[in-house]
């Protein structure tokens, strides 16, 4: 099948990208370089995924260009005709989104409806959609249904993502596209984006004998989930293309920031100094993946525990050239 991957560059696209490649499909993948993700890591990703052609029957063509720009995504459409759209490209990060909300409107917002109308003008067969666990905002029932509510976003970047997803209610209303949103939960794992993320954070922080930052006193606690297990959700939605559907993508075995700050120091055999931080408002005070609908729909099954998964990424990150470790986080 000829899937349009957007964000086939960044972490988790090249990812998915190289499984569909892997089982045989015909990937176009679709995303830029901006200043807010490093160039140099995008590249590494994308030569990656190139790699992986020769040992698969899947092909992958990539293209450079900006999910704002209706004109390209259109001719996307017309060229390539895809018939599934993964669409994974958006400013990501709550941090970030606090500092310049018009842009993570103008992406994830005005892009998002970019590809929903090429999709639907194209005949395109579904569309999947990476959502996020902060639509969910600070919630205290906790684990996390897909049926809650989400009027409550608490960041510009949650606000984002819950607003795709209200797109996509309208879109299948309308046009009667398959559309299926994903709400991903603490996504973690080697090559992860270099800065942002707390595991990544720690082991790099760590590495060059820097204290890790925790904002709070640590005790926040999160639902992380390995990127191996992602893309399986990821596959399983394709695979199904439900006609409407949002779903959890997480672990729900949920863990506190300290914890991982000791998992981190066991895997690199170092310990680090700790430097305690006032925790920002945008800051949930805890994440949890209720997954009985992905279970029973999807077949969605995760099989990473948050010990084993950092003890991979420190692996994997350790065999990376320096230029990598000297990312900026």
């Amino acid at each position: 099948m000829k899937v349009l991957v957007t964000g086939s560059a960044g972490f988790i696209g090249s990812y998915v990208s190289r499984a569909l490649i892997a089982r045989g499909d015909n990937v176009i993948g679709f995303d830029n370089f901006q200043e807010y993700y490093s160039k140099e890591a995008k590249e590494w990703n994308n030569k990656l995924t190139n790699d992986s052609i020769g040992t698969s029957h899947g092909t992958y063509s990539f293209i450079e260009g900006d999910i704002r720009d209706r004109d390209t995504i259109f001719d996307i459409f017309a060229k390539h005709k895809p018939k599934m759209v993964i669409h994974l490209a958006a400013m990501a990060g709550v941090p970030a989104s606090l500092k310049n909300p018009k842009l993570y409107v103008e992406v994830n917002i005005d892009g998002t409806t970019n590809l929903l109308d090429a999709a639907v003008a194209g005949s395109a067969r579904g569309f999947i959609f990476a959502s996020s666990s902060s639509v969910y905002g600070n919630r205290t029932d906790i684990p996390f249904k897909e049926i809650g509510n989400v009027d409550y976003p608490i960041s510009p970047y949650a606000a984002t993502k819950r607003m795709g997803e209200i797109l996509l209610w309208t879109y299948n209303h309308l046009h009667r596209i398959p559309v299926t949103g994903l709400r991903f939960f603490g996504v973690y794992g080697p090559l992860q984006r270099p800065y942002g993320m707390v595991v990544q954070r720690f082991i790099k922080q760590l590495d060059h004998d820097e204290p890790f930052t925790i904002y709070g006193d640590g005790s926040m606690v999160r639902d992380y989930t390995y990127i191996d297990d992602i893309v399986d959700g990821v596959l399983l939605a394709v695979d199904k293309n439900y006609n409407f559907e949002i779903f959890n993508l997480g672990n729900s075995y949920p863990v506190t920031v300290l914890d991982v700050a000791k998992d981190v120091e066991e895997a690199m055999g170092k310990k680090a100094e700790i430097k305690f931080v006032d925790q920002p408002v945008t800051e949930v005070e805890i994440t949890f993946a209720d997954l009985t609908k992905s279970k029973e729909m999807l077949g969605y099954n995760p099989k990473w525990n948050i010990k084993k998964g950092i003890a991979e990424q420190v692996r994997i990150y350790q065999q990376m050239p320096q230029w990598y470790k000297d990312l900026p986080w």
